[in-house]
């Protein structure tokens, strides 16, 4: 598929989550498409686009990520502006930098993925993929469809996709659903004696917890440009 009829393909794709998301909600959705426009005419820059952007999806954290897809080149055009980057990226100023380079913010910094996040994310799933255009494209076309075909489905496909990079399969789950991430790595929960005490269980529970916190942490330090 030429690269004009794979983009054409791939907003497509993003239709149908926005779609799923706001068909309740047709201002949201309405606002969303007035904004893309006034973009294309440059009524509104770029970086102001973006933050737009995540305040309108906020509460769907894999719009946030599909929407990355088709931003990544102009977040690249961002960082690599000199003043533009002495600026920082607006609301994204909170992010921590490390010899030179953005890191993404810690989950105690972030209760929720931020397009900032996202925009890391897809940029290092290019990478990965690079010398495998064809799993990088149904990673997109996953990416993309998230919001409508279910987590459970979305996970088995991601793992599989994501098999030799980890780090991308664990930043992938920061986009779940807070019940899928207690649930996403049960290879990795820390095995206990068996105990009847409620205390017991409770802290089984916080130590999972802490041990998804960390990894997640870990795999957005991975992602910083």
């Amino acid at each position: 598929m030429a690269m004009g009829g794979r983009r054409a393909h791939y907003v497509r794709l993003y239709e149908i989550s926005l779609l799923d998301a706001f068909h309740k909600q047709p201002s949201a959705y309405k606002k969303f498409y007035e904004l893309i426009n006034d973009t294309k005419e440059r009524r509104v820059s770029p970086r102001d686009s973006l933050i737009k952007v995540e305040e309108i999806v906020k509460d769907y954290p894999k719009l946030i990520l599909g929407f990355s897809v088709f931003a990544t080149g102009v977040y690249r055009g961002i960082l690599d502006s000199d003043d533009e980057a002495n600026k920082g990226l607006g609301q994204f100023q909170t992010t921590q930098t490390m010899v030179g380079k953005r890191v993404a913010p810690s989950p105690s910094q972030s209760s929720s993925p931020t397009m900032d996040y996202a925009l890391r994310y897809m940029i290092s799933v290019e990478e990965a993929f690079f010398n495998e255009p064809a799993k990088y494209d149904e990673f997109v076309r996953l990416m993309l469809l998230s919001q409508t075909i279910g987590e459970s489905i979305a996970i088995a496909k991601v793992e599989k996709l994501t098999k030799d990079h980890r780090n991308l399969l664990v930043g992938f789950s920061v986009f779940l659903s807070e019940e899928n991430k207690m649930s996403f790595f049960p290879n990795k929960r820390i095995r206990t004696h068996e105990s009847h005490g409620a205390e017991d269980f409770t802290n089984k529970r916080k130590t999972r917890s802490q041990g998804l916190r960390d990894a997640i942490a870990a795999a957005q330090a991975d992602f910083a440009l």
